[in-house]
């Protein structure tokens, strides 16, 4: 009996730890390990149906960019289709200071946070809020 209960013990740890990041954060979505076309296809699907995601905890893989629009820097992590195509959601890190704190454009990363949606000049957008990020080293 006591086997049994240690084995349950063992397995509630496992089961509890399952889903989370290195910072013990569950991940409601984690598409960082997916295929380039899969992880294309899965950011299409959360902006494309953006009021379920809502909340969410997203973990994605993707090349780093920032564009300038307006006087407002926007960051982005960017996946690619094997077609060519391309996507990427919006983030925005946690306490940071651009660009010391940032990825270099064209960096691959890891990016992690928390699915939102907001209004600008009229237009609704989505993005990562008090997201973090990793650099993925070449041999990753």
């Amino acid at each position: 009996m006591k086997k049994f209960t240690r084995m349950i013990i063992i397995l509630l740890i496992l089961a509890l730890c399952t889903g989370c990041n290195s910072q013990g954060n569950k991940i409601d979505i984690d598409i960082a390990d997916l295929s380039n076309s899969e992880s294309y296809n899965m950011v299409r699907s959360i902006l494309l149906e953006a009021d379920k995601h809502v909340g969410k905890t997203i973990r994605m893989k993707g090349e780093f960019a920032h564009q300038e629009f307006d006087g407002v820097m926007y960051f982005v992590c960017i996946t690619e289709h094997q077609t060519g195509h391309r996507n990427g959601i919006e983030f925005i890190l946690k306490d940071a200071k651009f660009p010391d704190e940032y990825p270099t454009a064209g960096d691959t990363i890891i990016v992690t946070g928390t699915f939102m949606k907001y209004t600008e000049n009229g237009e609704e957008y989505a993005r990562l809020a008090n997201a973090t990020y990793e650099i993925v080293k070449e041999d990753d």
